[in-house]
């Protein structure tokens, strides 16, 4: 085993207070750990640090909550600090011991802060310090429960996959310390950049892609990726805003006589808009990544909102006048067999031939007789009444929206479910 892997096999050892190697005696022990401190009152360790560098390991423990709203994760981390110092090494083929523990406050402990935490909820602290024979000293191992800011880009909710940083830097305001570095061994790293994530425990709504600690300049940057677990808000979001955009074609084949067209549009409408409303109270209210599902709702909002118009006017048609007379090129166009693409019978074209009224010397006769005259022909199969036209209208804006409706759907399943940019 190398010498950096027997560092984080040690620490973790010394986390469950295993202790290799005995004295002689009590007293041998206590004289051996005397002489470790005395050394450390005569000198000042921050000032034997080989290379003067801090070393920083970090190993992801639970994910505890992802706050999207706020923009905060809630994580915890195996945090341990850790130097050498060559000074305080022993042969501990000698001694026949490898790691000494001793109480806290001993050893000198580095000032490092991650600058995106905002809260450091109640952790564990271990108890001592420790040093290893060969000069490592470790003044701190711990459980750290951080909440930590990040930055969200939810354009591709629910499919989406969000980074985060903590970015670790040394805090000090005593100029009398000399200037230190913080580094990362990477040796126990998998594949020099990862964590190793052996003890993660999995979160049930999102999935840790990768884990990485890297050096940037004078800082250990730590980058989180982590996915959305999908299934729960697309069938709970997702799916009924779809069911609902096609369910408003429906609005068109409703007749006129049910007299419920624009009950229904404007129902489907109010049940849109509570979708987005559910979409308003998860997500952030950020301008730089609005999710392609919002984008979906309003879109789907506004043709819904046009298939009540339509209705409308389809109502009105339906219920015009019977006294005004249907336009020449209305008429026309219902004789042609355009009218058949929108599954509405042309009108035949049959000429009518009225009767002259019999002569009678009474005027209510005439009268009569001609009113007789004309509802006849307006009984006729070859008349083109208004409630004719509203179902011509009706046909026609029907399949308008279906194209318009089922292509919107399916940009909107190819944008979130296709390849990131």
């Amino acid at each position: 085993m190398s010498r950096v892997m027997t560092v984080l096999v040690v620490i973790v050892a010394s986390l469950v207070a295993t202790v290799c190697g005995k004295f002689a005696s009590r007293a041998e022990e206590e004289a051996f750990v005397q002489s470790k401190i005395n050394f450390l009152t005569k000198n000042t360790p921050h000032q034997l640090i080989k290379d003067d560098t801090v070393y920083i390991y970090l190993d992801l423990f639970q994910l505890v909550d992802v706050d999207e709203k706020q923009g905060l994760v809630n994580a915890k981390f195996w945090f341990y600090l850790y130097y050498y110092i060559e000074e305080l090494g022993w042969d501990s083929n000698v001694t026949n011991v490898t790691v000494l523990h001793l109480p806290a406050g001993t050893f000198w402990v580095p000032d490092v802060v991650a600058l995106q935490v905002t809260q450091e909820i109640s952790g564990y602290e271990f108890k001592g310090q420790i040093i290893l024979s060969y000069g490592i000293v470790a003044p701190q191992s711990s459980l750290k429960n951080w909440k930590f800011s990040c930055g969200f880009n939810v354009e591709y909710f629910p499919f989406d996959t969000q980074t985060c940083h903590l970015t670790f830097v040394i805090w000090t305001g005593d100029e009398e310390l000399p200037p230190y570095l913080l580094g990362v061994e990477k040796s126990i790293l998998r594949d020099n950049v990862s964590m190793l994530l052996d003890s993660f425990e999995e979160n049930d709504q999102w999935e840790v892609t990768s884990a990485t600690l890297v050096t940037a300049g004078e800082a250990i940057l730590v980058t989180l990726s982590i996915r959305r677990r999908h299934l729960y808000f697309f069938n709970v979001i997702v799916m009924p805003t779809i069911i609902l955009a096609l369910v408003s074609i429906l609005t068109f084949l409703l007749p006129v006589e049910s007299g419920e067209k624009v009950s229904l549009g404007v129902t489907i409408l109010l049940s849109q808009i509570v979708s987005l409303l559910v979409l308003n109270d998860i997500l952030p209210s950020s301008s730089l990544s609005f999710p392609l599902l919002g984008t979906f709702a309003m879109r789907t909002i506004i043709l819904i909102s046009v298939s009540v118009l339509l209705a409308i006017i389809v109502i009105n048609v339906h219920h015009m006048d019977g006294s005004v007379r249907v336009p020449r090129w209305v008429r026309r166009l219902f004789r042609s067999r355009m009218v058949c693409l929108a599954g509405v019978t042309p009108v035949r074209s049959i000429k009518v031939t009225l009767q002259p009224p019999a002569p009678s010397s009474s005027v209510e006769q005439e009268k009569t007789a001609g009113a007789e005259s004309d509802d006849s022909q307006a009984a006729h199969d070859g008349e083109v009444t208004w409630p004719k036209v509203a179902v011509l209208v009706d046909r026609v804006a029907m399949l308008l929206y279906s194209v318009v409706m089922i292509v919107t759907v399916v940009r909107f399943l190819v944008d979130i479910m296709g390849e990131r940019p």
